[in-house]
């Protein structure tokens, strides 16, 4: 910023922001949907994949047969 002639405060920012608390089962709860949706993704394009080769582009989830 001093490029610009500019000058920031961060300390001004820490003291004036209002911080929101998340309760820690909140936060599992969050990171275990994230988990399950994800790994749901993966089975749905291996499942597409297994029903259509034809749109493999890479051997990611290439059956063995």
């Amino acid at each position: 910023m001093s490029d610009f002639n500019l000058s920031l405060d961060l300390g001004y920012l820490t003291k004036n922001r209002t911080y929101t608390f998340f309760k820690p089962e909140w936060i599992i709860f969050a990171v275990y949907l994230s988990e399950k949706i994800g790994y749901w993704r993966y089975i749905k394009v291996f499942r597409h994949l297994e029903n259509h080769p034809e749109h493999e582009y890479y051997p990611l989830f290439r059956l063995k047969k």
